[in-house]
This record gives structure tokens, sequence and C-alpha cells, in this order.
């Protein structure tokens, strides 16, 4: 609790406050992006689950193929191996806090089954103890399970996010810093930190349902690394620094916003056309090389059947023209006039629809 205790150490300079100011500002729309994608919210919200899955996987570098990863974060296959089983506990565990959405809040029991879902077949995980120096008649054991602090912790949390005498993404840095250095368990306690800080992010930013955390987190990641190293040193004597984290999660929340502005724009246009047409639009007015996958990423809403009979429709027309062929085909549109003499092509091919 050392951090929290200490949270008026660090002052955001007048650039980052102005940043501060206007993710808050975006924050006040929550109410009219819930309304403009009422319609779509659950195509919406398994999409951005299914990015946030993906990067998870990159951030913690599970040794997949590309393919795989995108196959994993998309289905719900059966593990073969301890990898598999520690991804799919990752993936299980960010559903459960979709689930809960608005409504999670930190209880330590729930806590201490995070520990037991996070590492399920995996490797057993155990409350660590501290050993008590003085007894008395409120303590008679010699040692006292590390979530007897992890309550004080969340009940600190709970405290100054009542007071509102501190900005709240601060709060949720701060109580992250404490649970990870506290190390209430054998192992996993940064990977539950940081699953516990993106509940709470989601918590209290509803872009997180529309955009994925996890893909600005990752490409992110060396300032993340750099933050963390800065936090830890001289935590234990309460001087913690983290104002790298700080400014950090202000970025990703500026950035996301900035891309939900998008996605709504996107959104309007899409309820002008109907979604093929839209899909068709994205393709002819987009880059001259692309994959299935960078259309998916531009309609997130049309289903893969819609795109791939938009793929076939446009092939057949002389728009587009597919570049090899299985998992890794790509396409290629098609202008007049111009030479194509340096791209192989194979013009009999039928491109991977699957």
């Amino acid at each position: 609790m050392k951090s929290l205790k200490n949270i008026s150490r660090t002052q955001l300079n007048s650039e980052k406050l102005m940043l501060l100011l206007d993710t808050y500002e975006q924050k006040g729309k929550e109410y009219y992006y819930d309304k403009l994608f009422e319609k779509d919210a659950d195509i919406l919200f398994s999409s951005t689950m299914e990015e946030d899955i993906y990067y998870i996987g990159k951030f913690f570098q599970f040794d997949f193929t590309d393919f795989k990863l995108r196959q994993w974060s998309k289905k719900n296959l059966q593990a073969r191996n301890k990898e598999e089983e520690q991804f799919n506990n990752y993936k299980t565990v960010l559903r459960r806090i979709y689930r809960a959405g608005k409504s999670f809040e930190l209880i330590h029991t729930s806590i201490v089954d995070l520990s037991r879902l996070i590492s399920k077949n995996v490797r057993k995980v155990n409350v660590n103890y501290r050993e008590n120096h003085e007894k008395n008649v409120y303590s008679t054991n010699s040692r006292t399970p590390l979530t007897f602090d992890l309550e004080e912790l969340i009940r600190l949390f709970y405290s100054e996010i009542k007071k509102q005498n501190h900005e709240t993404i601060a709060l949720i840095i701060n109580f992250y810093i404490d649970f990870v250095n506290m190390e209430i368990f054998s192992s996993y306690n940064e990977e539950m930190g940081l699953f516990l800080l993106y509940a709470l992010l989601l918590k209290h930013f509803n872009v997180f349902k529309y955009v994925s955390f996890f893909k600005y987190f990752y490409q992110k990641e060396q300032i993340f690394k750099q933050g963390i190293l800065e936090a830890n040193y001289n935590w234990q004597e309460g001087y913690s620094s983290y104002e790298r984290l700080y400014i950090l999660f202000i970025d990703i929340l500026k950035d996301s916003y900035q891309e939900l502005r998008e996605k709504a724009h996107k959104y309007e246009l899409q309820t002008e056309y109907q979604k093929g047409e839209y899909v068709r639009i994205t393709i002819l007015k987009g880059p001259e090389i692309f994959t299935k996958q960078d259309v998916r990423e531009k309609n997130p809403l049309a289903s893969d059947s819609t795109i791939e009979r938009i793929l076939k429709s446009l092939r057949d027309d002389g728009h587009i023209r597919p570049l090899g062929t299985g998992r890794s085909a790509k396409w290629q549109l098609v202008f007049d006039n111009r030479d194509f003499t340096h791209t192989q092509l194979s013009f009999f091919s039928e491109t991977d629809f699957e």
C-alpha cells in the first residue's frame, strides 16, 4: 500500500494535464456512443474482445504463429499442452472481465478465485504469508496470509475513490503497483495485476468496450516496462515514481478515444449504405495490395460470409486479382492501363475463402 498512501507525490505538467482533461471530455460522450452502437453492440464487443485476446498473446509472447494466434483468439479450441492451457486461461479471464463490465468490483475472495482460474491445469498457486514478530490477544498465529493485506489495499483504494481527492487513472495505477510489489501469491502477481488494472479501466472508461486496450498497450510495451522499473524502484521506502505509467495510460486513452471517434464516423456512414456496399467501397478505395484480414479490420460489423461474397463479386467483375493461395493469400486491385508484369499472378487459382 506504499504507492496508494503516497499518491500525491506525482504532478502532471500542463501539457499532460490538458490531455487528461480532453480524455474526460471524451468520456463525457460515452452515452452518445452507447446509443449509436446499440443495435450492433454485441458484434462490436465480440470484435474488440477477439482483438484484445490476440494482443494478450502477443504481449505474453506465446510461441504461436500469427495464424494460430488469430485462430485461438477467435475460436474455442481444445488445449493439447501447457502453453495452450495458459492461453485459454487468459482468454477465460478476459471474457469474465468483459461480462462484468461496469459491475466489476475488487473483492479479495474473487482475486483468490482469479489466481486459481489463471493457473488452471498449468501450475499450483498459493497465498503467501508474512511472519508475525509480535503476538497479542488478537493475533496468536506466527504467520498471517497476505490476503489480509490485500483486503486492506482494497479498502484503501475504495476509500480514495470515494473521497475523489485524486484522479481515477492515478488511483488505478497505484493500486496496480502495490498489488504487484506486495507479492500476495506465489506466482502470477504481475499477470493478475495487469488483468485487474484492465478490469478497473474498463469499469471506468467505456471506450474499451469498443476499442482494444491491449492493442495500444502492446504497442507501448517498452514504455510500460520502463515505467514499471521506475515504479518498483524505492517502492519499499514509499517513494515509488509512477509518472511514466500515468502518462502512458493517458496516451493510451487519447489514442483509444481517437479510434472510437473514427469508428463512430464510419458507423454513421454505414447506416447510409448496406454493409456489403460499404465493404465494397473500402476495398476499392483502399491500398492496392490487401488481405482478407485487412478488410475484416476495416469492417468489424460485416460477417465473414459478406466479405467473402464481396471479394468473389469484385474478382468476377475484374476489379481485383488473387495473389497466391491458402492462408497467406493476398489480393490486388486492378486498374485500367496499369502494367502488372512486376507481380507474378496465378490467373486460374481459387484464393482461400475459409
